[in-house]
């Protein structure tokens, strides 16, 4: 199985742990640079990296409940 832009949803509804990893690798900057912005004034780089974690975490345990296509999950 080869996990693609067109694809990935699909495959993250299914729990499928590679999917993760496509995940983390294409949205890992954008989600960095948001909670960074938003965590920055903690000056605690250990909380940062924690959210981000649990972030690209979040998306994978509650995938199902996402109703949408590769433009709404970037927003």
């Amino acid at each position: 199985m080869r996990v693609t832009d067109e694809n990935f949803i699909k495959h993250l509804k299914k729990k499928r742990e590679e999917t993760l990893q496509y995940v983390i690798d294409e949205y890992m900057g954008i989600i960095k640079a948001i909670i960074y912005n938003a965590l920055k004034s903690y000056n605690d780089p250990q909380i940062i990296e924690e959210c981000i974690s649990d972030t690209f975490l979040g998306a994978y345990e509650n995938a199902k409940q996402f109703r949408g296509d590769k433009e709404d999950f970037r927003r």
